[in-house]
């Protein structure tokens, strides 16, 4: 019997849910909540004047179709992008985005990117062709909104140029992230086909990078970029998703040139000005679910920042040099939340750096 390893991962990550208390941060009770009643968050990201955007994933709906692998699912449209006002009010801005169930979790809106004039996001993997109208649910794409009358002007299917890589499984692109370099270049990780995609409106979508080794199974699911134009890469990893086993990768001028290992489950990775880089890992490791955490990467080791955190998933830092983490991103319907990143948030044991992350 052939298991798809991507897909146990989700059934185990549902699993895990029902033992935690959904939504809730082990160690941060006393946490201000910045967002709440979110529907399984992802990716987040700050404008230019100080309003944070967070992707909602959603929550599936009634329509019938067909999972890549003959399974029945539901679709519906309850994605959408949530925002932030600076004075701290939270609404809905977009929504109506596609949303697909993936055994217990959910993909969907997964990543988002403002500019002065385009709200950017991207949608998760698609079901099998032909089980659904791909026009009223446009999975696997780029799309972007006028950000004064909020209406599409692009589509831009990230599918077609990643199916290649990965023929076997149909419609499994499933793009998860968006960084955009000084040039105006957007890089996209598709954690379905083990790539990245890079994406000009002059040039159109190109592969920039695949990982395609079956041993290693490296499943990007984050890109950053450095102030040095450098890419960082990090790593979900495959099944059994040993603890340690999954990575962030450095990338300059096309070139492997450091990686950071000892890691577990990478969902995001963020670097700052000053070149720190920092990750959230989700939590999942072969020997069951840990508390997840946002932690800072070297080439000298890996130094805690926050820990305790229920499934948490995507960063975004405010000009004021404030962290959030969205959590609670394989909660279920409205557990999901945004809160700061309290440095040092570990009850009274100073961080200290591990050696694990030496490139």
């Amino acid at each position: 019997m052939i298991v798809n390893r991507k897909r146990l991962l989700i059934l185990v990550i549902a699993l895990i849910t029902l033992a935690v208390l959904v939504g809730t941060i082990a160690a941060q009770d006393d946490t201000t909540v910045i967002a709440e009643n979110l529907n399984e968050p992802r990716q987040l990201f700050y404008d230019s004047d100080g309003t944070l955007y967070i992707a909602e994933a959603g929550n599936a709906g009634d329509v019938d179709a067909t999972g890549v692998f003959g399974n029945p699912l539901k679709i519906g449209l309850s994605g959408r992008i949530s925002v932030v006002s600076p004075d701290g009010e939270q609404s809905v801005l977009i929504d109506g985005l596609p949303s697909i169930e993936a055994g217990g979790p959910y993909y969907g809106a997964h990543g988002v990117y403002v500019d002065d004039t385009t709200i950017w996001v991207v949608t998760g993997e698609a079901p099998e062709a032909g089980s659904y109208d791909p026009e009223e649910y446009p999975f696997n794409m780029l799309l972007g909104f006028d950000k004064e009358t909020l209406e599409m002007t692009q589509k831009v299917d990230l599918y077609e140029m990643a199916s290649p890589l990965n023929p076997n499984v149909p419609n499994r692109g499933n793009p998860v992230d968006i960084a955009v370099a000084e040039d105006g270049t957007m890089y996209i990780p598709l954690a379905g086909c083990n790539c990245i995609e890079s994406w000009t409106e002059a040039e159109g979508v190109q592969i920039a990078a695949s990982w395609m080794d079956p041993d290693d199974n490296p499943v990007p699911t984050t890109v950053a970029i450095g102030p040095d134009g450098d890419l960082y890469v990090g790593f979900l990893m495959g099944f059994p998703w040993p603890a340690g086993g999954a990575r962030i990768e450095r990338w300059s001028d096309g070139e492997l040139v450091e990686t950071y290992g000892g890691l577990n489950t990478i969902s995001d990775v963020l670097v700052t000005d000053d070149g720190t880089v920092y990750a959230v890992e989700h939590g999942l490791t072969g020997e069951g679910y840990v508390a997840g955490r946002v932690v800072i990467v070297s080439s000298d080791g890996i130094t805690p920042v926050m820990e305790g955190l229920t499934e948490p998933y995507g960063l975004a830092l405010d000009a004021d040099g404030n962290l959030v983490v969205s959590i609670g991103s394989a909660g279920g319907p409205g557990t999901g939340q945004v809160i700061p990143v309290r440095m040092g948030a570990m009850g009274d044991t100073t961080p200290e750096t591990t050696p694990e992350a030496e490139g």
